[in-house]
């Protein structure tokens, strides 16, 4: 009878060592929690500089778009017209400087010069008509002096014309001055920069892709009219994807820029990919309030730390989890 006792006081005994190491064995075990992350990308939005009417979309929702690749064709008949209207101003003020510059041509130099010959024809008759006037009337005053100041009035204005004509032939034959090359040059650098301004505006009546993407929203349709800077669509660049974690402060256990960590994709299903940090939040947000063993409790801080792959993984999207087994810091 005693020896059945033993027998069975033998067995609590081993029944309660093995309940203590399960307890231990399990009490460590969980300090090994699940962190989840998420693949996350940058979202770029495609938009105008200009309001406009979306005349065509070239790409739709799920399209893969390269760099150049047009994605939005937009119209504007002011802008279009503005347009129109700068080039020929500008046309005319090359014109204007190429004229300036050139001078006047031979055959107006040429006709100038007649018109001042024949006006100092006109100054010599006129001259001898007052000398002849003037010498009657002194010598017998046959003419009334009505008829001589006539006659010089007209030798003086002879005379003036003979000079404007002269004054005309020689500027167009010196051509324009320092100063009017100047003002020509002018106007037509400010013709130019008002047309390359009205041909930027057309050029972004056309807008294409900046960066290799994918299509992720579209926000307009054909004939709708789009403001200036309004997002037309939306697209992720799948060269540049990361993973996203909030890790609680009492779980950082010293992470620090460059650390490599193995995490698991399970809509890929693969298993220990290795992810290097390359960003921690530099300030904690939100809190949480947490016990303490000793029955008080502080606000826990949660930081941002993102995670790029360290080899390329085929098919990773954004929005796929990530599962990181992370061990627990000391109590």
């Amino acid at each position: 009878m005693t020896i059945n006792n033993n027998k069975t006081k033998i067995i609590i005994a081993v029944v309660i060592v093995i309940i203590l190491a399960l307890g231990f064995i399990l009490s460590h075990a969980s300090e090994q929690e699940v962190i989840e992350g998420m693949v996350d990308t940058d979202d770029i939005n495609i938009a105008s500089k200009v309001t406009a009417r979306v005349e065509t979309l070239h790409a739709k929702e799920g399209d893969t778009v390269h760099p150049g690749e047009t994605l939005v064709t937009l119209y504007d008949r002011k802008i279009t017209e503005d347009a129109r209207q700068a080039q020929g101003s500008l046309s005319s003020a090359i014109a204007s400087q190429d004229k300036a510059r050139n001078g006047e041509r031979s055959e107006y130099i040429s006709s100038l010069k007649a018109k001042w010959e024949s006006a100092r024809a006109d100054e010599n008759i006129a001259r001898v008509t007052s000398e002849r006037m003037t010498k009657i009337y002194d010598q017998s005053q046959a003419i009334s002096t009505q008829d001589r100041d006539d006659a010089v009035a007209k030798y003086h204005v002879a005379r003036q014309q003979t000079r404007a004509a002269y004054e005309q032939y020689v500027q167009a034959q010196r051509g324009n001055r320092e100063e009017d090359l100047r003002i020509a040059d002018a106007n037509v650098s400010a013709a130019r920069a008002a047309y390359d301004s009205a041909l930027s505006l057309v050029k972004e009546l056309t807008v294409h892709a900046n960066v290799h993407g994918e299509i992720a929203k579209r926000f307009a349709n054909p004939g709708e009219l789009v403001s200036a800077g309004t997002p037309i669509f939306s697209m992720i660049d799948l060269n540049n994807l990361w993973v996203t974690i909030n890790l609680r402060e009492d779980r950082f256990n010293a992470l620090k820029m460059g650390e490599v960590l193995t995490g698991n994709l399970p809509a890929l299903n693969k298993k220990d990919v290795k992810f290097s940090v390359f960003f921690i939040n530099p300030k904690g947000s939100f809190a949480t309030w947490r016990a303490t063993r000793q029955s008080s409790g502080y606000d826990v801080r949660t930081y941002e730390v993102r995670l790029r792959p360290v080899e390329k993984i085929e098919g990773m999207r954004p929005g796929m989890t990530v599962i990181f087994n992370w061990p627990a810091a000391d109590e």
